[in-house]
């Protein structure tokens, strides 16, 4: 619950600080006043949206500071998840410069303002005339419903197989775009692909070809050096065969002599026979040198035709050609393999969408089973504010597509008077008459929504007398489940309080300002007195206010 609030340098504030208990809270003042900003200041340190404009003195720092007081398990959870600390005792404080920076922290660590807005919805719901046209909503109607029949778990698991439903959706998507888009492309593809395919490309056949051209092209040069070899080799009578025969003699005929030269006449005879082959190859080799120059052509339209792959695709090497070739070949693959991946992906979007029908029939189920109930609560107490000819029906209606809180669409119908037909709410009921229905939706749901506190901003509006008694006594009984802190005109409502604070403004010589004042009971009693008698006291209205203390 909201144990105490500070506020400083914020609208017509100064500074303020209320510190609130259990139960049943009450802020009067007259119009005016700054009841309002009060509230405004909640409402920053909740995640409101703010700018400079709020701002008091320009030339200093704007702070709003709560403090909860946190037994929820649920939301000490919220904290761990968040890497939070966590304290029994929680503080939020809200800072905005003058230079229009805005900074929040949970006690006292840095927080983004969207993680302070998922808290506070966990900490406090602040509800007001203007808010409580938004249970003409069909979203909002849902989620009061879901409330009561305590369809957290159903519809988180829901949630859950919703998001994984709309993400098969959007990667089937994607996979049809891309193949699409693979169609128009993949002539051009094919086309690139057989041609890089055609020209047989492998590593180092541009090295290869660049060498046998180069071969052919100086084949001239080639065949007079070896014919230039061969004649070294064997003319007569100094040719290197004929000098071999005659080295070789020499050493046989050392060798006769001597052991030791042995190995001298083996190396001769390995020399000799090396120098015979050699000649034998070179001349054999010369004969197969025969040049074409359509072998030439043949050569220089290989490497032409690479030199234009190379330009084409935008690469430097044949390396590079090949790789784009088989970048090519998955791509292609990918293309044949589109139907097979087509078929996997709606096999498990069909079968998440079974599940998430089962989801949402549950849904349904337990809403038209539960708003029997809650209409019987809702309808109770209505009737003791007043409202004792109403009657409502949830009228369900299936949409065509699910969505993200199922298929149900809900109208929230009434009647207010026997025998009239039921209608839209939004079509027959006044402000004050919807306030009620809220203020008996709260009442109702609050037992198991488990939100510790209520603030309700002058929701009273528009009632008097015994509905007034009435519907102090239900906000009341609300604040036996959770903390109320109401803002309110009505003389019945503010006595039935176990608090009661009061806003006033106190008007300076250059400037204005908010206070908020804790009433003791004599200081209540005068308050009440002022509001039964349009702020002029009398002994009449001050017996009368007596009578309401003692009777709340």
């Amino acid at each position: 619950m909201l144990k105490s609030l500070e506020i400083e340098n914020y609208a017509l504030i100064d500074q303020v600080k209320a510190e609130f208990s259990d139960g049943m809270t009450c802020i009067t003042g007259q119009t005016g006043a700054g009841k309002s900003i009060v509230l405004g200041g909640l409402s920053l340190v909740l995640g409101k949206r703010a700018d400079t404009t709020i701002i008091k003195d320009a030339s200093k720092k704007c702070t709003v500071e709560a403090v909860f007081e946190i037994q929820n398990k649920r939301i000490k959870s919220f904290f761990t998840e968040n890497n939070l600390e966590y304290d029994d005792l929680t503080i939020i404080r809200r800072v905005i410069y003058p230079h229009g920076k805005s900074r929040v922290f949970v006690n006292d660590s840095p927080v983004k303002l969207s993680v302070l807005e998922n808290l506070s919805v966990q900490l406090i719901d602040i509800h007001s005339q203007r808010k409580t046209q938004t249970l003409l909503g069909d979203d909002q109607q849902l989620r009061l419903l879901d409330s009561f029949a305590q369809n957290g778990e159903l519809l988180n698991q829901y949630q859950l197989t919703f998001r994984e439903y709309k993400k098969a959706q959007q990667t089937i998507k994607k996979l049809i775009d891309d193949h699409t888009l693979d169609q128009k492309s993949r002539e051009l593809n094919e086309f690139l692909f057989q041609e890089l395919e055609e020209a047989e490309l492998h590593h180092d056949l541009k090295s290869q070809l660049e060498s046998q051209l180069n071969e052919l092209v100086h084949s001239e040069e080639i065949q007079n050096g070896i014919k230039g070899a061969l004649h070294t080799l064997n003319s007569e009578p100094y040719g290197l065969n004929n000098q071999m025969i005659e080295l070789q003699t020499f050493i046989d005929n050392v060798s006769k002599h001597s052991n030791q030269y042995l190995g001298f006449s083996q190396r001769v005879s390995s020399l000799r026979i090396e120098v015979h082959e050699l000649s034998f190859e070179l001349d054999r080799s010369i004969d197969s040198i025969v040049v074409h120059q359509e072998d030439i052509n043949q050569i220089n339209e290989r490497l032409n035709q690479i030199n234009k792959l190379e330009l084409k695709h935008r690469v430097q090497s044949v390396e590079d050609l090949i790789e784009k070739r088989e970048a090519l070949r998955k791509s292609l693959d990918k293309a044949q393999q589109f139907q097979d991946h087509l078929n996997t992906l709606e096999s498990k979007r069909e079968k998440i969408y079974n599940q998430l029908e089962q989801l949402g029939k549950k849904l349904t189920e337990t809403r038209k089973a539960k708003s029997i109930h809650l209409i019987e609560e809702v309808e109770s107490l209505t009737k003791q504010m007043g409202l004792d000819a109403l009657k409502i029906k949830l009228d369900f209606q299936t949409k065509q597509d699910f969505e993200y809180r199922g298929k149900d669409h809900l109208n929230f119908l009434i009647k207010i008077n026997p025998g009239s037909p039921y209608k839209l709410l939004n079509k027959v009921v006044s402000g004050g008459e919807l306030s009620r229905i809220m203020l008996a939706l709260k009442t109702v749901i609050s037992r198991y929504k488990k939100l510790p506190t209520v603030v309700f901003d002058e929701i009273d509006t528009g009632i008097s007398g015994n509905i007034a008694d009435a519907v102090a006594r239900v906000m009341r009984t609300l604040s036996n489940h959770m903390q109320v802190i109401t803002v309110t005109h009505l003389p019945q409502v503010a006595a039935v309080g176990q608090h009661h604070f009061k806003v006033s403004k106190e008007s300076e010589s250059l400037s204005t300002k908010t206070i908020i004042k804790k009433l003791d009971t004599s200081q209540r009693v005068q308050e009440i007195a002022s509001m039964l008698s349009s702020n002029q006291i009398t002994s009449t209205a001050l017996k009368h206010a007596q009578v309401l203390l003692n009777q709340s």
